[in-house]
Protein backbone atom coordinates (compact mmCIF):
# COMPACT_ATOMS: atom_id res chain seq x y z
CA UNK A 1 0.00 0.00 0.00
CA UNK A 2 1.41 4.08 -0.97
CA UNK A 3 -0.10 6.74 -0.81
CA UNK A 4 0.42 10.27 -2.55
CA UNK A 5 0.08 12.96 0.17
CA UNK A 6 0.44 16.45 -0.38
CA UNK A 7 3.11 17.94 2.46
CA UNK A 8 3.86 22.06 2.50
CA UNK A 9 2.83 22.00 -1.02
CA UNK A 10 4.41 19.38 -2.56
CA UNK A 11 3.36 15.71 -3.00
CA UNK A 12 4.95 12.39 -2.15
CA UNK A 13 4.79 9.29 -2.99
CA UNK A 14 4.69 7.57 0.60
CA UNK A 15 4.73 3.70 2.15
CA UNK A 16 5.16 2.44 5.33
CA UNK A 17 9.34 2.88 6.56
CA UNK A 18 9.65 5.54 4.30
CA UNK A 19 12.12 7.75 4.57
CA UNK A 20 11.44 11.16 3.18
CA UNK A 21 12.88 15.28 3.25
CA UNK A 22 10.65 17.32 3.39
CA UNK A 23 10.45 21.93 3.88
CA UNK A 24 10.96 22.38 7.22
CA UNK A 25 7.92 21.74 10.09
CA UNK A 26 8.07 22.82 12.88
CA UNK A 27 8.41 19.76 15.30
CA UNK A 28 10.28 18.57 17.85
CA UNK A 29 12.95 15.32 17.14
CA UNK A 30 10.74 12.45 17.63
CA UNK A 31 7.32 13.94 17.81
CA UNK A 32 4.77 11.97 15.26
CA UNK A 33 3.10 14.04 12.81
CA UNK A 34 -0.54 12.90 10.77
CA UNK A 35 -1.15 14.63 7.55
CA UNK A 36 -4.66 13.97 6.51
CA UNK A 37 -4.06 15.52 2.58
CA UNK A 38 -3.82 12.27 0.89
CA UNK A 39 -4.60 12.79 -2.76
CA UNK A 40 -4.50 9.13 -3.73
CA UNK A 41 -4.00 5.53 -1.77
CA UNK A 42 -3.30 2.53 -3.77
CA UNK A 43 -3.99 -0.69 -2.08
CA UNK A 44 -2.76 -3.80 -3.87
CA UNK A 45 -3.48 -1.74 -7.35
CA UNK A 46 -7.03 -0.70 -6.61
CA UNK A 47 -7.02 3.39 -6.63
CA UNK A 48 -9.13 4.96 -3.89
CA UNK A 49 -9.19 8.21 -3.07
CA UNK A 50 -10.46 8.34 0.66
CA UNK A 51 -11.56 11.94 2.79
CA UNK A 52 -10.57 9.73 6.22
CA UNK A 53 -7.27 8.70 4.85
CA UNK A 54 -3.96 9.71 7.06
CA UNK A 55 -0.76 9.37 6.73
CA UNK A 56 1.41 9.28 10.02
CA UNK A 57 5.12 9.86 10.35
CA UNK A 58 7.85 10.75 13.03
CA UNK A 59 10.22 13.42 12.81
CA UNK A 60 13.77 12.18 11.97
CA UNK A 61 15.76 15.14 12.16
CA UNK A 62 17.06 18.77 10.78
CA UNK A 63 19.64 20.06 8.59
CA UNK A 64 20.15 22.21 6.55
CA UNK A 65 19.77 21.45 2.37
CA UNK A 66 22.18 22.22 -0.36
CA UNK A 67 23.79 25.52 -0.82
CA UNK A 68 21.49 27.94 -3.44
CA UNK A 69 23.61 30.64 -5.75
CA UNK A 70 22.04 33.56 -6.98
CA UNK A 71 23.88 35.32 -9.30
CA UNK A 72 22.38 38.57 -11.17
CA UNK A 73 24.63 40.32 -13.72
CA UNK A 74 24.00 43.27 -16.29
CA UNK A 75 26.62 43.32 -18.98
CA UNK A 76 28.94 46.44 -19.76
CA UNK A 77 27.90 47.96 -16.72
CA UNK A 78 29.96 46.60 -13.89
CA UNK A 79 26.71 45.09 -12.08
CA UNK A 80 27.54 42.03 -10.41
CA UNK A 81 25.45 40.31 -7.03
CA UNK A 82 26.25 36.90 -5.84
CA UNK A 83 24.05 35.65 -2.92
CA UNK A 84 23.03 32.29 -1.47
CA UNK A 85 21.22 30.54 0.78
CA UNK A 86 20.60 27.30 1.69
CA UNK A 87 16.64 26.14 3.13
CA UNK A 88 15.83 24.17 6.71
CA UNK A 89 14.52 20.64 5.70
CA UNK A 90 13.03 17.99 8.03
CA UNK A 91 13.22 14.25 7.61
CA UNK A 92 10.39 12.40 8.09
CA UNK A 93 10.10 8.54 9.09
CA UNK A 94 6.69 7.56 7.20
CA UNK A 95 4.53 5.07 10.17
CA UNK A 96 1.90 4.14 8.89
CA UNK A 97 -0.85 4.73 5.85
CA UNK A 98 -4.63 4.22 6.76
CA UNK A 99 -7.38 3.80 4.91
CA UNK A 100 -9.86 5.36 7.14
CA UNK A 101 -13.79 4.56 6.96
CA UNK A 102 -14.32 5.93 3.69
CA UNK A 103 -15.79 3.66 0.99
CA UNK A 104 -13.34 5.73 -1.92
CA UNK A 105 -13.71 5.79 -6.12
Amino acid sequence: MYAIVEIGGFDYKVKPGDKITVNHQAQEVGAELEFTSVKLLVDEGDLKTSPDAKVKARVIGHRRGDKVLVYKFKKRKGYRRKQGHRDMLTDLEVIAVSKGSGSGK
